[in-house]
């Protein structure tokens, strides 16, 4: 009574620790997939700023290239940089396609390049929709939108200057249709006056303004999420620490309870009792003689003999596993030994059988017996065979090769390229 209390207070301490080492391993993944998730929060943030600042950097670097292109086409008279101008309003508006590595330096190698073959195209995309999936704040969006907003207006600013360099300029309903003589003057003095400089300074305000509401947001989801690390770290760190304390405890108790259920793991011999007896394979027990000492169902099916003939047989009596083969066996303490035979049953059927017998021993390490596996490998031999005959009789190059290159087999067919088999067999494949 003493000896049944004690297991079941074994048992359920051994329970209680086994809980608690559960759940102090899912605490621990818990905090560590919080941990990973924080840092990906971490990264997207990183990622949004660098994108924050690649798509105002464009803003700018777009404003600034216009600049260029018109101040450049009033100063030459070249047409070119006026369809330079018209042609990065088109890539920022979504109406040409983008340049590939348009992000880089582009316009400086452009204007002095001039080469339209060695250009390589992506898709038309506005600044506008790159600002709208970039998953900024209201008011960074806002920020940037405005500053877009104000280049468009300096445009038509841009134009008016363009046109004086053609002699128009704009009718009552804002349209170039009054023809002049061409003033590029006029057009320098737009394009170099107060009135350009106080509208140039008018986008970079909210740019500038953008930039620094970024460089905050940034700021505050770096500050939190190196709290947030430091918290998890601490976490992960206590976590483990009572998993090095609980588990050496748990394999204890587990020691404790397993000695005593060495009773009850006598019991359990029933149950192998059941699968011994209702096993797909044929199996049974023999004596270091040879003789039959408990045989399943499934082994004498396969031998064609029933339990009490067999009982009266031996093992070298229904198989080539002869006396010396496994006094062999024991001589060189292999332990086991399998073969494939052909075997005949009582009732003269010719079949194949896989047997793997291996060594029983006593607790004192002697041998003590035989265990013998027996499987029917009818249908697997005849496969085989119908596998082999398709090889060997096949018109196509069919082969296997080791992990070295080298063949280790070939098919006939492969004799057809004037090398016999042993000769392919000592070349690499590759």
């Amino acid at each position: 009574m003493d000896t049944k209390i004690r297991r079941t207070g074994l048992f359920r301490l051994l329970m209680l620790e086994l809980v608690c080492l559960i759940a102090l391993v899912i605490a621990t993944g818990g905090v560590l997939m919080k941990q990973h998730r924080a840092d990906e929060c971490l990264n997207a943030a990183i990622t949004l700023h660098h994108a924050s600042f690649g798509l105002a950097g464009q803003l700018r670097q777009s404003s600034d290239d216009l600049t260029r292109m018109v101040r450049t086409y009033a100063a030459t008279g070249d047409l070119r940089y006026k369809d330079y101008f018209y042609q990065i309003l088109d890539i920022r508006d979504g109406k040409a396609p983008r340049p590939q590595f348009y992000d880089y330096i582009y316009w400086d190698f452009k204007m002095v390049e001039q080469a339209e073959s060695r250009d390589v195209y992506g898709e038309a995309i506005a600044l506008h929709t790159l600002m709208t999936r970039a998953g900024f704040s209201d008011e960074e969006f806002r920020l940037l939108a405005e500053a877009k907003e104000r280049s468009d207006q300096l445009v038509k600013l841009e134009e008016t200057a363009m046109n004086a360099m053609g002699g128009r300029s704009r009718d009552k309903d804002g349209e170039f249709s009054v023809e002049k003589d061409p003033d590029r003057a006029r057009a320098l003095q737009l394009l170099f006056g107060k009135e350009y400089h106080q509208a140039k300074q008018e986008i970079m305000k909210p740019i500038n303004a953008f930039l620094m509401v970024s460089d905050k947001r940034a700021s505050g989801v770096l500050e939190n999420a190196q709290h947030d690390t430091h918290l998890l770290s601490l976490a992960v760190y206590v976590l483990l620490s009572c998993l090095l304390v609980a588990m050496p405890l748990f394999m204890w108790t587990g020691y404790c309870h397993y000695k005593g259920h060495t009773a009850d793991l006598r019991e359990s011999e029933g149950r192998f009792r059941a699968t011994f007896e209702q096993a797909a394979m044929g199996i049974a027990h023999v004596s270091l003689e040879g003789h039959f000492l408990r045989i399943n169902d499934k082994f004498c099916e396969i031998v064609g003999y029933k339990q009490d003939e067999m009982l009266a047989m031996r093992l070298q009596d229904v198989t080539d596993a002869d006396l010396t083969q496994v006094s062999q066996m024991l001589k060189e303490d292999a332990g086991t030994f399998s073969l494939s035979e052909r075997h005949l049953r009582k009732n003269g059927e010719s079949i194949w059988v896989s047997l793997m017998v291996s060594m029983l021993r006593d607790e004192g390490g002697a041998p003590s017996g035989f265990i013998a596996v027996m499987e029917d490998t009818t249908e697997r031999k005849r496969l085989r065979l119908e596998r082999d005959r398709i090889l060997e009789t096949s018109n196509d190059l069919i082969c296997t090769a080791s992990a070295d290159g080298y063949f280790k087999y070939v098919n006939p067919a492969w004799t057809s390229m004037g090398y016999s088999e042993e000769e392919l067999l000592s070349k690499p494949f590759l």
